[in-house]
């Protein structure tokens, strides 16, 4: 799930409705955003590198990552 904010952020949520935990790789390009985000875990409450990395997160089962994207300064062109 993909929603953007009136302010230029993002929230973004990936759902694992398997019974058994999901290792994420996900590439952020994937998305063909516009510039560079910063990353933010809301269940964790950290931040959670940038947009320019590849995400790697265990989700457990039936569980729920959200993030916060954020963009960086002077990142789009």
């Amino acid at each position: 799930y993909l929603k953007q904010l009136k302010d230029g952020c993002y929230s973004v949520c990936f759902f694992n409705r398997e019974d058994h935990s999901m290792n994420l790789e996900f590439d952020w390009a994937r998305l063909e955003l516009e510039g560079s985000f910063m990353l933010r875990d809301l269940w964790q409450h950290a931040d959670a590198g940038n947009s320019e990395d590849t995400l790697e997160h265990s989700i457990p089962a039936h569980g729920v990552l959200h993030m916060w994207l954020t963009p960086m300064p002077g990142s789009k062109e």
